[in-house]
């Protein structure tokens, strides 16, 4: 809450000099280096779906999925949550 105080007090004092909305950006910015909880957003990774995709490859008739276990390293993690 005081974050979101700290942004509109940026907002009135950018308004004075012709630009709220980057008084706004700044103003949240000070805010969540204040008064900001850290977030640790932690959720399924890729590596975890390799056994999974192995699994039914095989059942498919393959010969195992995905890359070679020495390259198996996820480029982005998306979490949703």
């Amino acid at each position: 809450m005081a974050q979101l105080a700290v942004a509109a007090a940026g907002a009135a004092i950018g308004g004075v000099f012709g630009s709220p909305s980057a008084g706004w950006l700044i103003g949240s910015f000070i805010g969540s280096q204040l008064f900001g909880e850290t977030q640790k957003v932690e959720g399924p990774r890729l590596a975890m779906l390799w056994p999974e995709m192995d699994a039914a490859f095989l059942a498919a008739g393959g010969s195992g999925g995905g890359p070679p276990t020495a390259v198996r390293r996820p480029v982005l993690t998306i979490a949703a949550g």
